[in-house]
């Protein structure tokens, strides 16, 4: 960042409004990682993508049989009798 703000400050025009012209910002020079570096990154990004997508299925699919579990559930409560007999009640 620091070059390019150099660069731009070199090449700014005019007092009481400061601009840039179309052909001085082409001219801007931009660094950016080497192919291989950003390579690297993209594949970094992909394994962190796949893994969230992994994450989110397992997690749906626990949430799903969960309420599943509970919906089986709900309306039914175990019962001790006089006698001590466990039933259930609806």
């Amino acid at each position: 960042a620091g070059v390019s703000q150099e660069w731009l400050g070199g090449v700014k025009k005019g007092a009481a409004y400061v601009g840039i012209n179309i052909k001085d910002l082409r001219m801007l020079p931009v660094h950016a990682p080497k192919m291989e570096q950003q390579s690297a990154v993209v594949q970094r990004l992909d394994a962190f993508h796949a893994e969230t997508q992994r994450l989110q299925s397992i997690y749906q699919d626990t949430t799903d049989r969960s309420h599943s579990h509970t919906s089986a559930c709900v309306g039914f409560m175990e019962v001790v009798g006089p006698n001590g007999v466990v039933g259930l009640a609806e």
